[in-house]
């Protein structure tokens, strides 16, 4: 029967579920008396019909008696709820039980109305406030869902604490970060809290129930397998809708990986500046030692095979060698060496150096290759790459003084951009050197690579075997890392970019010819120097044996010479690092004035990267000897 309305809205679609046709006819009666809100009403006598009905079409509103021909009491309700999801139902009985009532509203339903008691107005009246009910509850029921689901999707971890710091929420993330499942921990004290920091932690509850608020503090936490975790903690009060705190929540981000990318920025930093300081050391003092070689060499040269100063000459050589040597190692640390780069295959390098390896490292000492095939080349200095295998197979020596197993290790890698790494993106070649030895605290390990740092006994080493492993490796454009533990051996992880090319054969690449001494030789030599005593020895070497030299100080004044001098120039010695002058400057602008001059640089340091040298070029490490610069010179004259 269709209750028709006087006019306006669209009417509300009611279903009737009741058994006894004169209720039902009370209802209709009482409906149409409502005043302005229209009704349609189907109605059904059982509730398996409107159950049907329920399912087939859309109603506002369920008026339900809960004594049915098919079904009673509390289950005619919880039936009707499971079949009328979205639809509020009003429970119309003859029973003014206080108790059914309660346990109806608690089960879902929106009103409970016994009949004869409820007149047309108080019914419209209850199902208005049963459909708006209803719909605050579905808005309220969808924030909730919608606030759930962006806790669960929120990649910080959120824990909420009611009054006596249990644990009420305990989301997706805080289950990554932790390794609790929430059913493990609900209920229960927060498990990631440190014993050792309970009593702190129960303090901080206790004012952020009193209203406080925290935000950024840093902290140690624990995981549910025993790890630690860096996390940065915000929290806030937590308050009903009278304002009264009834919990805390706490929000946790793990902050351990900034922290660990913060130690290494410091730690580059560091060595960066250490690097910038021992480059200038090394620059002056192979200055120095350039001149009390040259000048040693000169003077016993001068004198007599018996004479007695030759003695006294020789040590004074020999300990300015022996110095040379460290500021060498300096200059590697801080990647001022010239680099001579080829394309070398890693695996042949090292079963190349294998066999020298052996017999220094002793029968105590196994040595183990696990060399992958198919690396591709890379793009380095072989005797700079030598070098690094030395030095950290002695390093594996030292630590292994009973004997152990060093291993060399190859494998190709790629950096992504996920990766933290101070490496571009892109492919590797990755050498791996593990050793079983006693290995380092992380005291150590953080200072492993600074020069002169050791833990060798004094006299035993000088501390600059991983600095100068460290500086080689920068400068050829890759990275190393180190892992250590205390009794459990060292590993160092060489990164090196890929190269693809043809490989170049490393073997000879690292011997210089020497000329002959004594030979006699012609030509004008222009040196540019702006030490004046290692110019003063230049010039005094070179003419010993026949050179003519022009002297310039400076950029400036060598190209006055360049352009003013009438006759050839057939060679120039230049310093690498004159004041004011850039990389790209005086030595290569020199030459272009005269085609045919040959340029040979001369340093001990450059700052920057990596030098490479141009085309037609030679170079001499400083500090050198009169030997060396003459045997240069007649080689580039020869040419």
């Amino acid at each position: 029967m269709v209750i028709l309305p006087p006019s306006g809205a669209r009417p509300l679609q009611l279903l009737l579920v009741e058994d006894n046709p004169a209720d039902a006819m009370l209802l209709r009666e009482a409906l149409r008396d409502a005043g302005e809100t229209r009704f349609e009403l189907d109605h059904v006598a059982r509730l398996s019909d409107g159950l049907k009905r329920i399912a087939a079409a859309l109603y506002d509103v369920v008026l339900l008696d809960l004594r049915l021909p098919d079904s009673q009491g509390l289950e005619t309700l919880s039936r009707m709820l499971d079949h009328a999801r979205g639809v509020p139902i009003v429970v119309m009985t003859g029973l003014a039980d206080e108790r059914l009532a309660m346990n109806a509203l608690r089960q879902g339903a929106q009103d409970y109305l016994v009949k004869g008691e409820v007149a047309g107005d108080t019914l419209a009246r209850s199902i208005r406030y049963a459909i708006g009910r209803h719909t605050a509850d579905e808005a309220l029921r969808a924030t909730s869902d919608t606030l759930s689901a962006l806790i669960d999707a929120t990649p910080l971890a959120i824990v909420v604490l009611d009054r006596e710091h249990r644990v009420r929420r305990w989301n997706r993330a805080a289950e990554e970060l932790f390794g609790w499942k929430e059913d493990e921990v609900l209920g229960g004290r927060p498990p990631q809290v440190p014993e050792e920091q309970r009593e702190a932690f129960e303090s901080m509850v206790q004012s952020e129930l009193q209203g406080q608020r925290h935000a950024g503090l840093e902290l140690l936490r624990r995981r549910k397998d025993g790890s630690s975790v860096d996390v940065s903690l915000w929290t806030a009060p937590l308050r009903d809708a009278q304002q009264n705190v009834v919990g805390t929540v706490r929000i946790f981000a793990d902050v351990g990986e900034r922290k660990r990318l913060e130690e290494r920025l410091r730690q580059s930093q560091k060595m960066e500046a250490i690097g910038r300081l021992a480059g200038g050391i090394a620059h002056d003092f192979n200055n120095l030692l350039t001149v009390i070689l040259g000048y040693a060499e000169l003077a016993q040269t001068s004198l007599g095979r018996d004479d007695p100063l030759q003695r006294e000459l020789a040590e004074i050589r020999k300990a300015a060698v022996r110095a040379a040597a460290l500021t060498n190692q300096l200059l590697a640390f801080s990647r001022r060496q010239v680099l001579r780069p080829k394309l070398l295959d890693l695996n042949a390098v090292i079963v190349g150096f294998d066999a020298m390896l052996r017999p220094l490292l002793g029968e105590q000492v196994e040595i183990v290759l696990e060399l992958e095939r198919g690396l591709g080349d890379v793009r380095a200095d072989p005797g700079q790459l030598e070098q690094v295998l030395m030095n950290l197979a002695l390093n594996a020596r030292d630590a292994m003084p009973a004997g152990g197993r060093l291993t060399f290790a190859t494998r190709a890698v790629e950096i992504g951009a996920e990766e933290p790494s101070d490496l571009r993106r892109g492919p590797y070649v990755l050498l791996s050197v593990s050793d079983t030895g006693s290995g380092m605290s992380p005291d150590t390990l953080a200072h492993a690579f600074e020069p002169f740092f050791t833990t060798k006994e004094e006299g035993k080493g000088t501390g600059l075997g991983l600095a100068t492993v460290y500086g080689i490796v920068k400068q050829s454009g890759g990275e190393i890392r180190a892992a250590s533990e205390v009794g459990r051996g060292t590993t160092f992880e060489i990164y090196l970019p890929r190269a693809d090319a043809t490989i170049d054969s490393a073997r000879g690449m690292r011997a210089l010819a020497r000329g002959e001494r004594g030979e006699r030789g012609t030509g004008t030599v222009l040196v540019v120097e702006d030490d004046e005593t290692l110019r003063g020895f230049v010039r005094a070497a070179l003419e010993s044996h026949g050179y003519r030299v022009l002297e310039a100080a400076s950029g400036a004044q060598a190209s006055q010479l360049c352009t003013n001098h009438d006759g050839p120039i057939e060679l120039m010695v230049a310093d690498v690092e004159l004041p004011r002058v850039r990389e790209e400057g005086a030595p290569l602008l020199l030459a272009a004035p005269r085609q045919g001059m040959r340029v040979l640089y001369v340093s001990g340091y450059r700052g920057g990267t990596s030098m490479r040298l141009p085309p037609g070029a030679s170079f001499l490490n400083k500090p050198l000897t009169s030997e060396d610069l003459l045997a240069q010179v007649r080689r580039m004259l020869d040419a």
